[in-house]
């Protein structure tokens, strides 16, 4: 039974699902230069319940209760990081670019959202690495490429 908006992935034990998942959207122009087309997203699980949490230009959370087990109370304060960041670029074009990032445990990063009692109230992005992702993407898109962006 899910939630609604889950991501998992299958395991021999069965499928598992992929928690602090960070999404944001852009409008990137052929340039490189680019803003936010609407609202970003950030999900996490606390125990079964999904809280779902929008950001910018405003910030509000929605809780998605779980109707299995029983729900836990959020810590009065919390700095979470994403697990995955996803962004999508949309060119003037139409074109989609897209771009996923895996942010192992042991190397946090500079992009993460900020709770109280579940809610969110702030959030920090890795510009830098938005800046050169944009870019990549704008000058392979404007030869009609793909491309991937590896870091570790």
């Amino acid at each position: 039974m899910g939630a609604g908006f889950e991501v998992a992935y299958p395991t021999p034990e069965g499928f598992k699902k992929i928690d602090r998942l960070m999404f944001r959207a852009w409008k990137l122009d052929h340039d490189g230069t680019y803003e936010y087309s609407g609202h970003s997203f950030f999900s996490r699980y606390i125990q079964q319940d999904l809280y779902l949490s929008r950001f910018n230009p405003e910030e509000k959370t929605y809780l998605i209760k779980s109707p299995v087990g029983i729900s836990a109370a959020p810590e009065p304060d919390e700095k979470i990081w994403p697990e995955w960041t996803f962004e999508l670029f949309i060119l003037p074009t139409g074109q989609i670019v897209e771009a996923a990032r895996f942010h192992p445990p042991h190397r946090p990063v500079n992009d993460f959202v900020e709770y109280s009692y579940g809610q969110i109230v702030g959030w920090h992005w890795d510009k830098a690495y938005v800046d050169d992702v944009a870019r990549k993407a704008a000058a392979y898109a404007s030869v009609g490429g793909s491309f991937r962006v590896e870091r570790y």
